[in-house]
């Protein structure tokens, strides 16, 4: 700290002067850090779409790392979400792989009855290379899911 009293020591604060340690990277915006400055880039980085790659078996989401999430299913999934932060909202994009009929469970820490959908539960499609977005809203108490999706079609 002192070395940027001493850089605005001319009585000219500037972003420029403030930046480096003192300005959030996107994983601490995710995760919020406290006691970091946002820059526009910085809040649009987290906002990126971070790819999970090929999943089957269980799969973290971790809310800590990025806001959007897109992954290839190449066998039965259960995407968990891990670091919920109360109203914080996310999404999944979820493509099924070349062979289809892939299912997905979801829970919040481990707990499958977190996820309660917001009008009708969207259904992961079984078609081949079909893709599913999913936006979801972490509840006021961080311990239940609240989501909507369709289905994109390409």
């Amino acid at each position: 700290m002192m070395g940027i009293i001493q850089t605005i020591k001319d009585g000219t604060i500037t972003f420029a002067k403030l930046a480096g340690d003192m300005v959030a990277t996107a994983a601490q915006f995710c995760a919020g850090t406290a006691g970091k400055l946002l820059s526009a880039d910085k809040v649009w980085d987290a906002a990126a779409w971070k790819d999970l790659g090929n999943v089957s078996g269980t799969v973290d989401v971790d809310l800590n790392e990025a806001l959007n999430f897109y992954m290839t299913l190449t066998g039965d999934t259960t995407i968990n979400v891990i670091n919920p932060k109360a109203g914080k909202s996310f999404a999944l994009s979820i493509q099924q792989d070349a062979t289809g009929s892939r299912t997905v469970e979801f829970t919040l820490g481990g707990v499958e009855s977190t996820w309660y959908g917001i009008g009708p539960k969207p259904t992961i499609t079984p078609d081949a290379n079909s893709v599913t977005i999913i936006t979801a809203l972490v509840g006021r108490d961080a311990a239940a899911v609240y989501y909507s999706g369709g289905t994109q079609t390409s």
